[in-house]
């Protein structure tokens, strides 16, 4: 066998020599122990150690070995694996002082079988209860450890969480989040089944990716790509699919793949090759998503991908067009099919932008979802394979938006105070009062009723004060006084007179168009 690169040592007490097996960690470094005492500290070891072939005693070595001694190569760092084995060893226990330093320790643990170090490693995972029981609920779930999830959560109820979360966020899944969230706001009262590491709902249709063969997405008929005449190159799918196409479309479409193309076709000297000979650019995307993508690239023809019916499809078709550097097909897939399926499935939509990383998709679309997110669109099963951080943001910013809104509407109808030099007030239509006319008080409490329940942006645009209408209204309730009376009517007849010289032009313009001038 080939020597290994020269090794690194642990630190006693394992760098005895009179240790009868060596571990050999990803970083290389050596451990000399004691076999028998990994045997009684882990199942997982004895059956690795049994499968080894004895040192020394004969010339035909069937494994690693190390002076003699037979070798297991493990896949942990000696960061995680020397901790872990001091818990074993008749030695004083390590002092993990952060919570990262204990997950690896305790996921090797747990690999191994190593229940006493693992009964000892998860009561130093609780002792930072008091102080991070969010990052220890986060790790329980990273290390699939329900009693301790369940325990961390308990410590969170009557907290509020944090706005921006923990780094561990970045790792959890947004199911488990919810799955807290379902538990906090609860208070606990959840029903006896709950579990936080488990999700309650069937798998969802499988996210796009370059791997998977399969075609889970819905449409009324499959969508590929219809072969033009004179083709100059075959674009060739990860999967096998070849489409035949032309270069100045595909350079039009995206500069980036310039280099590629002109790699496969140089400048021909004696013309176009012959068709049975086209160059092929491998462009390592499935079918399903390389021919409707190509079909885009041809103007002319109608966008079918409209009639594709499930948004893993179109999203599929952004992350190819993205990679591809296909700008403007991007954003008629974003603006077109995207937009109207993600309008149908907001959670989802917002999902989807964020784990495949289109934050200014997914910033567009948590504008657009309900304050309470939660209550209004529930789980989804998405929610498994989107980092929690996702899912946070989002509830962070929905209760953000929804806390301004109330503040702001809370204002409306309330006028500041006057300057202290004012000694009068205002009159309207005779009436001495600061809170205004009883119709404007009608009309302004009508309205903060209506901003206190906005719960989107659009929403607000909805109900947006027509201040024409009320000015007319204002004066067919004769609200103002004489002098007030003549100002709004003027203001009134300026508008009027605007949108009649608008309306004259426009019937002016469609004379020009029916009498045949064009």
């Amino acid at each position: 066998m080939s020597q290994l690169p020269a090794p690194t040592f642990a630190l006693a007490p394992f760098d005895n020599p009179a240790a009868d097996v060596v571990l050999r960690c990803r970083d290389g470094v050596h451990f000399r122990v004691r076999s028998a005492i990994l045997l009684e500290a882990s199942p997982v070891f004895a059956e690795l150690l049994a499968a080894l072939p004895c040192g020394g005693a004969t010339d035909i070595q069937e494994g690693p070995t190390f002076e003699g001694m037979p070798m297991v190569v493990i896949a942990e760092d000696s960061d995680a694996i020397d901790p872990l084995l001091r818990l074993c060893y008749p030695t004083a226990d390590p002092v993990l002082v952060d919570l990262k330093d204990i997950r690896p320790v305790l996921a090797a643990a747990i690999k191994y079988q190593m229940e006493e170090a693992s009964a000892v490693l998860k009561k130093m995972l609780l002792s930072f209860l008091e102080e991070q029981p969010l990052r220890v609920w986060a790790y329980a779930c990273l290390l699939h450890l329900e009693e301790e999830a369940r325990a961390a959560a308990s410590a969170l109820l009557g907290k509020e969480l944090p706005t921006k979360g923990p780094e561990e966020f970045h790792e959890v899944s947004a199911g488990d989040y919810y799955r807290l969230t379902k538990f906090l706001r609860s208070k606990g009262a959840v029903e006896e089944s709950f579990t936080f590491l488990k999700a309650g709902s069937a798998a969802a249709e499988p996210p796009p990716s370059k791997s998977s063969t399969a075609k889970p997405w819905h449409c009324t008929r499959e969508l590929g790509f219809t072969s033009l005449p004179y083709a100059d190159i075959i674009c060739r799918s990860s999967d096998g699919q070849e489409f035949r196409a032309h270069r100045i479309t595909l350079l039009l479409a995206s500069p980036l793949l310039r280099d590629g193309i002109t790699a496969l076709c140089p400048e021909a000297v004696s013309g176009p090759p012959p068709p049975d000979a086209l160059p092929v650019l491998q462009m390592g995307v499935e079918g399903v998503f390389l021919g409707p993508l190509l079909d885009m690239c041809y103007a002319e023809r109608p966008p079918s991908v409209y009639e594709w019916h499930s948004i893993y499809g179109i999203v599929g078709m952004m992350v190819a067009a993205r990679h591809f550097g296909f700008a403007d097909i991007l954003l008629r897939l974003r603006c077109g099919p995207y937009l109207i399926l993600a309008d149908r499935q907001p959670l989802l939509g917002y999902l989807l932008a964020a784990q495949l990383r289109f934050p200014d998709i997914a910033k567009s679309r948590a504008s657009e979802m309900r304050h309470d997110v939660y209550e209004s669109y529930g789980y989804h099963p998405e929610m498994e394979r989107t980092p929690a951080h996702a899912y946070h943001h989002l509830l962070m910013h929905r209760r953000r938006s929804r806390v301004l809104v109330a503040a702001q509407a809370a204002k409306v109808g309330r006028p500041a105070p006057p300057p202290a030099s004012d000694t009068k007030i205002q009159t309207m239509a005779g009436l001495r009062s600061a809170d205004g006319h009883p119709w404007v008080q009608g009309v302004v409490r009508a309205y903060a009723d209506k901003l206190g329940d906005a719960d989107t942006t659009r929403d607000l645009y909805r109900i947006q004060p027509d201040y024409e209408q009320l000015l007319s209204d204002s004066l067919a309730n004769k609200i103002w006084c004489q002098r007030c009376e003549h100002n709004v009517r003027l203001l009134t007849d300026t508008r009027h007179a605007w949108k009649k010289i608008r309306d004259e032009l426009f019937r002016n313009d469609l004379a020009f168009e029916s009498g045949g001038a064009l």
